[in-house]
């Protein structure tokens, strides 16, 4: 509560005397606003600051909760594409190996039937040769 200027200064002069310390008073008037603005705050206007105050924290937590989401999501598809063109070029990679081994499959093969064919002649010229000796 608000002192008027008399009862501040009544309280001085009587107090002072008794305190012995002009400091001291003005230190405990002090605690008593001169005007009706500077009331001293109470219980009810801190707390219901503190819950606006909460409210605000509470509130920029949630929009850096939600940036936070925006970008982890940016990165999480910045990830993903990543691994995607990797493994596009892994199976680029796969698909001319195996074309490759295809290939060398196919000259072993052609080789192999050219060697069988090429035994298979000189056996049948040889045996050709023995039948035409034993007759």
């Amino acid at each position: 509560m608000a002192l008027k200027a008399k009862s501040r200064s009544t309280l001085f002069n009587t107090l002072s005397p008794i305190v012995g310390d002009e400091e001291v008073v003005d230190d405990l008037l002090a605690q008593f606003p001169a005007r009706d603005i500077d009331e001293p705050i109470t219980r009810d206007h801190m707390r219901a600051e503190f819950a606006t105050f909460r409210g605000e924290v509470a509130a920029e937590f949630a929009a850096v909760r939600s940036e936070m989401t925006t970008e982890f999501a940016a990165v999480r598809s910045e990830v993903a594409a990543g691994f995607a063109a990797t493994s596009a070029e892994i199976a680029e990679h796969r698909t001319e190996v195996e074309r490759r081994i295809a290939a060398a499959h196919r000259q072993t093969v052609t080789w192999l039937i050219a060697m069988a064919t090429l035994v298979i002649t000189v056996n049948t010229a040889a045996l050709g040769a023995a039948v035409a000796i034993l007759r």
